[in-house]
């Protein structure tokens, strides 16, 4: 089991079952991805006050964290779809009924763990004068393995991420300016435990 913490040294994505990750991109300082396992202990007592193992059994399992990232142009045409649930056509990302699923991969002192089947929980785009658009993201899975290749992808580094300035904001047929915003889309998932 992989601890639960930033210190990714890659970040991959593709289609669930794929094996080996079809995209790369940059994360920020922060980003935690991992398993979360429970152990079932009936914390009985049998004469002594020691726990015997044998006793104990594993419990859930889940995939969860959050993905913090600045993204580019070309990372949201690959995330949008994923965190909207619907194929784009063109520049649109039409909102969708059904949960996308994706693996997830992470490469953490040189071992690649693979995320098997994650859904994006909730998403959070906010940005400042100055600064850069911000993603972050909330993410459940249902299992992780030690197992999949990143391949010999890179990060694209040919577009810049997306500053305030950038934006273009238009409220009932009139252009607005603004200093700040912060934008969160739920898509609550239920877990089930089988």
């Amino acid at each position: 089991m992989a601890d639960k913490v930033g210190v990714f040294k890659r970040l991959g994505y593709s289609t669930t079952g794929a094996g080996t990750a079809t995209t790369e991109f940059q994360f920020m300082e922060g980003s935690t991805l991992g398993l979360t396992e429970q152990f079932l202990d009936t914390n009985e007592i049998r004469g002594d006050l020691s726990h015997t193992s044998e006793r104990v059994r594993r419990g859930t399992r889940r995939v969860d964290g959050r993905i913090q990232m600045c993204p580019t142009p070309v990372e949201l045409a690959v995330l949008l779809p994923w965190i909207y649930g619907a194929a784009n056509a063109g520049t649109s990302f039409p909102l969708g009924t059904a949960t996308t699923l994706v693996d997830l991969f992470g490469t953490r002192d040189g071992t690649v763990y693979t995320y098997d089947e994650c859904g994006v929980e909730s998403v959070t785009f906010s940005a400042s004068e100055g600064g850069f658009l911000q993603m972050s993201m909330s993410v459940i899975g249902k299992d992780e393995t030690q197992a999949g290749s990143m391949g010999s992808l890179a990060p694209d580094v040919t577009t810049q991420p997306f500053v305030l300035s950038d934006l273009s904001l238009s409220v009932a047929s009139s252009t607005r300016e603004v200093s700040a915003f912060e934008l969160t889309i739920s898509t609550p998932l239920e877990v089930k435990y089988r």
